[in-house]
């Protein structure tokens, strides 16, 4: 934990704030993107209140997009 305080006092605290948040996010997006591909496979007959067009053409292509936009 001090390692991590020591290398984050390099940048201002706007920086570090900023970039918590975005790998937040990105985490946050990559995981729900794996979870849906689990889901579907371990419980097809599983009731569902959304429906996913072409099922894993957008999953694939932002966590493929994903890697350019961050």
């Amino acid at each position: 934990m001090g390692g991590l305080s020591i290398v984050a006092c390099l940048w201002t605290l706007d920086d570090v704030i900023t970039a918590l948040v975005t790998s937040r996010i990105i985490i946050q997006f990559i995981a729900q993107i794996f979870a849906l591909g689990y889901l579907r496979r371990t419980q097809p007959e599983m009731p569902r209140p959304f429906k996913m067009w072409l099922y894993r053409c957008p999953a694939r292509s932002r966590l493929w997009a994903g890697r350019f936009c961050s």
